[in-house]
């Protein structure tokens, strides 16, 4: 008997270590605001604040996916020849077909979509390239071009060249893109060179650091908390040291 109730307290305790801890939300303290009948001021405030919160996380999370995108994406190489009317080589460009079909498994891989669009007038086109990520923040990027007179093509011809050549330009540096020819060391070794882009952990953790510090919301402190722990910026040792700052101050602002 004795053993059997030893047996079902060791279940207890380690049923009661398994359970994860619950962290509460932004949308509870809101919702507890609510049912405790605070000052439309206040109600007004803490919105602003957790939509600013949300802005800044979001931007935070583009830049993250924009620099590991750019880390994996490779130089494009430039493989379509135009000639002149002698048969002469012009230039070399990589199409906007390749690069998309290049980079499209990575654009979709780290959340971000697109939309390019394109205002003309008589001698210029400006195509602006919108990029979005998962979580709302947005960058553009617009590059605008003339509409070549002197080209050997008709009007439509001259329209379409100047078209494809903006939104190519246009998507490329939005998103970071790098094109060019293979150079001599590639060549020998097989393989094309790619741009080396490292996130700085460390420096992330003392900006999270000091916007804890500086933070004076609970709300958006107890939000923040949650992003940590689902993080993968961070070490082990670094979250713990986050959130025991983020307790520390939730505690003095509640005593």
């Amino acid at each position: 008997m004795v053993k059997q109730i030893k047996q079902s307290i060791k279940a207890l305790v380690v049923k009661k270590e398994i359970q994860p801890t619950k962290i509460p939300s932004a949308e509870s303290f809101i919702r507890q605001a609510i049912n405790k009948k605070v000052p439309v001021e206040t109600m007004e405030r803490l919105l602003a604040m957790r939509k600013e919160y949300k802005e800044e996380q979001a931007k935070e999370a583009y830049i993250t996916a924009m620099s590991q995108f750019q880390a994996e994406c490779p130089i494009i190489r430039k493989d379509k020849k135009v000639n002149n009317k002698d048969g002469t080589l012009r230039y070399i460009y990589a199409p906007i077909d390749s690069i998309l079909r290049q980079t499209k498994h990575l654009i979709q891989k780290y959340g971000f979509s697109y939309t390019i669009d394109t205002t003309v007038d008589e001698k210029w086109v400006d195509a602006v390239c919108k990029i979005t990520h998962i979580l709302g923040h947005t960058e553009t990027s617009n590059f605008k071009v003339p509409i070549d007179s002197q080209a050997f093509m008709n009007e439509a011809q001259k329209f379409a060249s100047a078209l494809t050549f903006a939104k190519r330009y246009a998507f490329c540096n939005a998103f970071g893109i790098l094109t060019g020819d293979e150079d001599d060391d590639s060549i020998q070794s097989g393989k094309t060179a790619q741009p080396k882009l490292e996130i700085d952990k460390d420096k992330i953790f003392k900006l999270a650091k000091k916007a804890i510090e500086k933070e004076k919301d609970i709300i958006v402190a107890e939000e923040f908390k949650g992003k940590i722990v689902n993080s993968k910026l961070y070490s082990t040792k670094q979250i713990k040291e986050l959130i025991a700052l983020i307790d520390e101050k939730i505690k003095k602002a509640t005593t």
